[in-house]
């Protein structure tokens, strides 16, 4: 299947329907520290083993930065 991940088309899916868990735990993404949208609304971090992907959806992974 074919999602786009942070403005990039990624072809991902071992699976009939995968989850977000599964495509962060495939490209590395950090559990901690980061805040995860999908078709922009953010999904809380205790759904996202349950959140299903499907064709052309929009994930957006925003990561949290120290600064002032």
């Amino acid at each position: 299947m074919k999602i786009t991940l942070n403005s990039k088309t990624v072809e991902f899916g071992n699976s009939t329907q995968p989850t977000l868990h599964e495509l962060m735990a495939s490209v590395g993404v950090p559990q901690t520290g980061i805040a995860i949208a999908l078709n922009n609304r953010v999904i809380r971090r205790d759904d996202w083993a349950s959140t299903r992907l499907a064709e052309g959806d929009s994930v957006t992974v925003i990561s949290a930065i120290c600064g002032g």
